[in-house]
């Protein structure tokens, strides 16, 4: 006699899953230590947030936001993150402690949803040679 299939309880989307659902976060490459290219690249990602902040955008929408330059986004296990210029995301947060490894990227899972802009600006010649030939 074999048992029924084990079937996922129902998780409410506003809350963190359970631990057992949850990956181990060591598989995750979530800082690889390069540095900026140069200082157009560094203007340019400030350029892509710091006005959304400055001009106070989530207290005129009455909620959350959270914007974000170079930051990866991982959407499953064994997925490498994508990593847009700048990505927009409405109705979340940004944790208040960023040092534990689940806390430093954008773990769709995490926030519960995928990013609502993403953002990516091909400037280089050789990435835009490498990117017509794919």
């Amino acid at each position: 006699m074999t048992s029924p299939p084990r079937v996922a309880p129902e998780l409410d989307p506003t809350r963190l899953p359970p631990p057992e659902y949850l990956p181990n976060y060591e598989q995750f490459v979530t800082e690889d230590d390069a540095p900026v290219d140069n200082f157009f690249s560094e203007k340019q990602q400030r350029l892509l947030t710091e006005p959304i902040y400055s001009a106070g955008v989530a207290e005129r929408l009455g909620r959350p936001l959270l914007a974000a330059a170079n930051v990866g986004i991982f959407f499953g296990e064994g997925q490498p993150a994508i990593v847009p210029e700048v990505m927009l995301s409405l109705e979340v947060s940004l944790p208040e402690d960023l040092w534990p490894k689940p806390n430093r990227s954008y773990f769709i899972w995490r926030f519960a949803k995928p990013p609502d802009v993403v953002v990516e600006i091909v400037s280089n010649r050789e990435v835009c040679a490498m990117r017509m030939t794919v």
